[in-house]
């Protein structure tokens, strides 16, 4: 079996990872109380390591549903924080860069960083049945009375 992996990764350029220690550095101000564990860890793994097209697709993702909560003016506020902790608008260029160069049509790059054509309703194609439909029941689905 033969199955391509990729195994490319992308290190962040200075100024996203600066944003990302920045970020870290302002969270740690307010008591550490702003971000999910997500961009704690997130913001640790872009100061520090490099990272997949797979993370650098959900850093997009992420920068572009969260540009409207950064205020670089106020240092205090969580969307600002969890912005910067996520590379803030140096990221954002960046991550966009990436995607460009390795083929991501970015209009297809769902909220989660995946790829929204692929993720279909469950239900999508199948007819489900309700209680009425069902072959086996032979008198209706016995009716709840509310108690008072």
């Amino acid at each position: 079996m033969n199955s391509a992996v990729n195994l490319k990764t992308f290190r962040a350029p200075e100024g996203v990872r600066n944003n990302a220690r920045r970020g870290i550095e302002l969270n740690e101000k307010v008591g550490n109380k702003c971000a999910t564990q997500t961009g704690k860890v997130r913001a640790q793994q872009i100061a520090n390591e490099s990272m997949s097209l797979d993370t650098v697709r959900r850093m997009y993702s992420y920068l572009s549903r969260a540009e409207t909560y950064y205020d670089e003016s106020d240092t205090k506020a969580c969307g600002t924080i969890s912005y910067l902790l996520w590379g803030g608008k140096a990221g954002l260029a960046w991550a966009r860069n990436v995607l460009r160069e390795e083929g991501v049509d970015l209009a297809e790059v769902g909220p989660k960083g995946g790829v929204k054509h692929l993720r279909k309703r469950r239900s999508q194609g199948r007819r489900t049945r309700t209680r009425r439909e069902d072959p086996i029941r032979t008198s209706p689905a016995p009716q709840r009375q509310r108690e008072r």
